[in-house]
């Protein structure tokens, strides 16, 4: 899986080393965050939405999710990791207004005997599984029904959802977990992806800028991006 669609290929074959790294925002002053964290955000992201696409996420008690056609790869917003930082720490206090043109998730984890990463993972794990306990919606048309059952999962694998800028705050006795999310996605009586019929047509449905990642986890990726 490639995170920040280049980041990780950049530290393949490199020794481990705990040094903080900064590389892919580092032009941008209000970006905080370390590489680490945005990987973190980035894979748990698009792991996901590689699940739902390729069928193997589970949905509701006994079912697995419908194959997708037009599932794109998330990638990491360097020009929007300071407003995501800025609101995680409004977080700590009150709830914040998602930025115009962006979507929303928030939670608070309890911060015992937890790393930042580790309530990262719980965060993206609370909103994952709202699908497994709730289902989906068998034509796969997002209602406001269905909004208050999976609003944050769905914000997690709408289909056109390409952009993502996520951070964390320390709040004392818990961590605070912001994501944003564009182009904006949960939009009543639109599909969150579109159906594919068969395992054969999974991501071939792609905008026409991006083509299909067939050899990493068929998501849909700038050309750039693939080998």
């Amino acid at each position: 899986m490639r995170s920040l669609y280049l980041l990780s290929v950049m530290f393949m074959g490199a020794a481990a080393s705990p040094a903080v790294t900064n590389n892919m925002c580092a032009n941008y002053p209000e970006a905080k965050l370390d590489d680490d964290t945005r990987t973190t955000f980035t894979e748990g992201h698009n792991r996901f939405r590689a699940a739902v696409a390729n069928g193997y996420a589970y949905v509701g008690q006994y079912g697995f999710s419908q194959y997708a056609e037009d599932m794109e790869a998330m990638e990491w917003s360097c020009t929007e990791e300071g407003n995501a930082i800025k609101l995680a720490e409004e977080k700590c206090t009150k709830q914040p207004t998602a930025p115009k043109g962006f979507r929303m998730n928030t939670a608070l984890v309890d911060k015992a005997g937890k790393t930042s990463d580790k309530a990262i993972e719980e965060a993206l794990g609370k909103w994952r599984n709202e699908i497994m306990r709730h289902g989906m919606p068998e034509d796969l048309v997002f209602t406001a029904e269905w909004k208050n059952k999976i609003g944050h999962a769905t914000k997690m694998i709408w289909h056109s959802s390409s952009k993502l800028a996520c951070a964390y705050a320390d709040c004392k006795d818990k961590y605070s977990i912001v994501c944003l999310y564009s182009p904006k996605s949960n939009m009543i009586g639109k599909p969150i992806y579109k159906k594919a019929d068969e395992w054969a047509f999974i991501c071939t449905g792609c905008p026409k800028d991006k083509k299909c990642g067939d050899e990493l986890d068929k998501l849909c990726y700038p050309p750039w991006a693939l080998p």
